[in-house]
């Protein structure tokens, strides 16, 4: 639905740590690595994987009591992938860097070829160019992607997924956390959890999930998990207009999503 609400969901209902897998979608550039730490700590049967949430469905059928996934706002989500891209060591080579002869500076003039590649969007710019993710709606691709692996397009899947089928998929999940509020996304889930939560969990609920709490970002609370140390950037409001307008033609079906899944989750709070 477009107001963000959803009577069928189960969102709200407490989970049984003894049901069955808890079945994590690990979308890249989301805060997967950070949760893969959170989840670890849980006693809880978890499978994660960076395979799309259909094929996790029908890999794991009914041994799976519940699936989880994270989400990122787009523009994060994108400047993400690029800076990934640029400064992970696997990536460092990637053809993009070469693209129309331009000779890469600084992040925003290499950040402007990068998107100037993708967008805009057609037959001639499905490839990678050697890196690892297409940006063209990354997120909803993997709500809706039948694909072992839809990090790009070469399985045919479109720039824009099926909005509706996004949609449908997003309320079908049992838990989506958001990557801006980490925390407070720990806090939903163990509060769903508090029956089955180790004493460790049950500490942090105890401790942090309080409007008198505190959180400690130094300490073993912060799961933060950095994966290269260039090109990170808190605020792109900033950006030249010109680019935030090609991001928002890469991700205009993962922008819905993530105004209905925003909007859901403050009502969860």
């Amino acid at each position: 639905t477009g107001n963000g609400k959803n009577n069928n969901t189960r969102r709200l209902e407490l989970m049984d740590a003894t049901a069955g897998i808890f079945s994590y979608v690990h979308i890249s550039k989301c805060g997967g690595s950070t949760w893969g730490r959170i989840l670890k700590q849980l006693d809880l049967s978890v499978r994660s994987d960076e395979r799309p949430v259909q094929y996790q469905r029908k890999k794991l059928g009914s041994r799976a009591a519940y699936h989880l996934t994270t989400l990122r706002s787009p523009r994060h989500h994108v400047f993400s992938m690029f800076m990934h891209c640029k400064y992970h060591k696997r990536e460092k080579k990637g053809r993009w860097k070469e693209h129309n002869g331009l000779s890469p500076k600084g992040d925003m003039d290499d950040y402007k070829i990068w998107l100037d590649y993708h967008v805009p969007m057609g037959p001639e710019n499905r490839d990678r160019l050697e890196c690892g993710f297409h940006p063209a709606n990354f997120q909803s691709r993997h709500l809706t992607s039948i694909a072992t692996r839809p990090h790009g397009l070469e399985s045919g899947d479109p720039f824009e997924p099926n909005a509706s089928k996004a949609n449908q998929t997003y309320w079908e999940l049992d838990f989506v956390g958001l990557t801006e509020f980490t925390h407070e996304s720990r806090c939903l889930l163990y509060y769903r959890l508090q029956s089955n939560a180790l004493p460790k969990a049950q500490a942090y609920l105890d401790n942090n999930c309080r409007c008198s709490g505190s959180i400690d970002e130094e300490g073993d609370n912060n799961m933060h998990v950095v994966h290269h140390k260039g090109g990170h950037r808190s605020n792109l409001r900033d950006l030249p207009k010109d680019l935030l307008s090609k991001v928002e033609e890469l991700t205009r079906i993962d922008a819905a999503i993530y105004n209905i899944a925003l909007h859901q989750f403050l009502a969860e709070i």
